[in-house]
């Protein structure tokens, strides 16, 4: 399976259907981001917006969720491209300015700017699927296309009604997930940790 259409015969010839191509991109879509958000290795992107003078509320990128957010920049001053990191603050949190939080699913600045300059914003993009484009590659490596066919077959058995078939079409999803993600952690690399080699004997010691 290579393309979203791959995707969707597959799905098909598992689970015999007469529902939309349109319905089926929907599914997908969610599943696509279900995926996305427990996979570790996504690529970050980044997208430049222009912030006003006076305004404190800006949309995020078409294709970047709230939780995708990894980084937030804002110019020191007009032009001068050097940029000066926001960090995250909960809406229930008090800091110090610069911040920026996430309210109505917008970036909302903690003071209000002065004057106009360039933002930067570090993500993990969230692809969209094209019901016109099925023959794009899918932007997930191989061995995880078939958690879209399960998960696809799943929420057709559940909009059909067939509780057995979805119950079983569930239980291979969250199998083949749970092993992906466990081959995920056992290939974290281990980092070097520092031992004591002199088991505090040396506490006693007078320090200089």
């Amino acid at each position: 399976m290579k393309t979203w259409q791959d995707v969707i015969n597959t799905a098909d010839a598992t689970f015999r259907n007469t529902f939309s191509t349109g319905l089926k991109v929907n599914w997908l879509r969610s599943i696509l981001n279900q995926v996305l958000q427990l996979k570790y290795s996504r690529d970050v992107t980044f997208a430049f917006f222009d912030v006003f003078e006076g305004i404190r509320d800006y949309d995020l990128p078409v294709d970047c969720e709230p939780d995708d957010i990894v980084a937030l920049q804002i110019e020191t001053s007009p032009g001068s491209q050097v940029f000066k990191d926001f960090y995250y603050q909960d809406v229930f949190e008090l800091k110090e300015d610069p911040f920026y939080t996430i309210t109505n699913g917008m970036i909302h600045f903690g003071s209000t700017p002065t004057e106009d300059k360039l933002g930067l914003i570090f993500y993990v993009g969230t692809p969209d699927i094209d019901v016109d484009k099925l023959d794009e590659m899918v932007p997930l490596p191989m061995a995880y296309r078939e958690l879209l066919v399960h998960g696809l077959c799943e929420r057709m058995a559940a909009a059909r009604g067939d509780v057995a078939r979805k119950n079983n079409f569930k239980s291979d999803f969250d199998s083949l997930l749970s092993d992906f993600l466990m081959s995920q952690l056992n290939n974290v690399p281990e980092y070097y940790t520092p031992r004591d080699v002199y088991n505090g004997r040396r506490r006693g010691r007078r320090r200089w």
